[in-house]
């Protein structure tokens, strides 16, 4: 993967070393004037400013001079904790790796021994079920990749299936990564000098690949994978995202999955149980 983006982030950093800035002050004002003449007739400020004035004022506003410190101080420790973190997850997957019954051992002993053979059948479909849901992952990021993709190649644009893939692995990230990926493809373009027409194309296609995403792949490819309905996926997924934010998001899925599955064998006795994994159990009987 870094030998694969490193040429791209080489270009950028000697594009910016090359920036013009008399020429990145005319842009700007083209696209000030473009802004101006989308809202001619409409006064956003109701005091009679330019309407690129003051979306302008309203963006410095958000993004205030004196937070700047607290922001690129979160931003390092941020990075310090992802380097940890996946050092980690590293370390912990090699061993695992190499002894891939341990956690199914211990598991196992710190069951009682009348409910062994269930924790047994629940760490096998589990271990199957979410098989099934990192492979959704991949799905949604090949759907992403191909439509931005697609969508910036027809355009001519610079690395753009590059720039797919890159927005492809940021869309798993909820709310952040479709943000960070378009923000990406955006700083790319406007180096490499792109038009303001074919930008805005462009970014009709970051757009599009997010529709695709939030109304097929998350609803209709993750239900198939998992085995729940459409509908399902959506309610859970939202209240995970209003309960715990992006994090509740990304282990709403998952941790659903293993809930009910945990139901199937612990709590079948319950009505509500039966019919909420009724659909589970019978559509894994049909695909094993």
């Amino acid at each position: 993967m870094l030998m694969l983006f490193a040429p791209l982030v080489q270009e950028q950093v000697q594009a910016l070393g090359q920036l013009d800035t008399a020429q990145l002050t005319q842009r700007w004002n083209e696209a000030l004037a473009i802004v101006d003449a989308w809202t001619a007739g409409i006064d956003l400020s109701g005091a009679g400013m330019q309407n690129s004035a003051y979306l302008a004022e309203q963006a410095m506003d958000l993004v205030q001079l004196h937070n700047a410190s607290a922001l690129f101080s979160g931003l390092l420790s941020s990075i310090g904790n992802v380097f940890v973190t996946g050092f980690s997850v590293l370390f912990m997957a090699f061993f695992l790796m190499r002894e891939p019954t341990l956690f199914r051992d211990l598991m196992l002993t710190l069951t009682p021994e009348s409910k062994r053979e269930a924790m047994a059948r629940i760490l096998e479909r589990s271990g199957h079920m979410l098989t099934r849901y990192f492979g959704g992952l991949v799905i949604q990021v090949l759907i992403v990749t191909l439509v931005i993709g697609l969508g910036l190649t027809f355009l001519g644009i610079p690395h753009g299936w590059l720039l797919g893939l890159l927005a492809g692995l940021c869309n798993l990230i909820p709310y952040l990564g479709p943000l960070l990926g378009a923000g990406v493809g955006a700083i790319v373009m406007i180096s490499s000098g792109v038009d303001w027409h074919d930008f805005a194309w462009a970014m009709g296609a970051y757009l599009a690949a997010q529709a695709v995403d939030n109304v097929f792949t998350q609803p209709v490819i993750f239900a198939k994978r998992v085995f729940a309905h459409p509908l399902e996926i959506f309610v859970v997924i939202s209240v995970a995202g209003s309960l715990a934010g992006p994090a509740g998001m990304v282990l709403a899925i998952p941790t659903y999955t293993l809930f009910r599955i945990v139901a199937t064998e612990f709590f079948q006795e319950f009505p509500w149980i039966q019919a909420l994994t009724q659909s589970m159990s019978a559509r894994e009987q049909a695909d094993g």
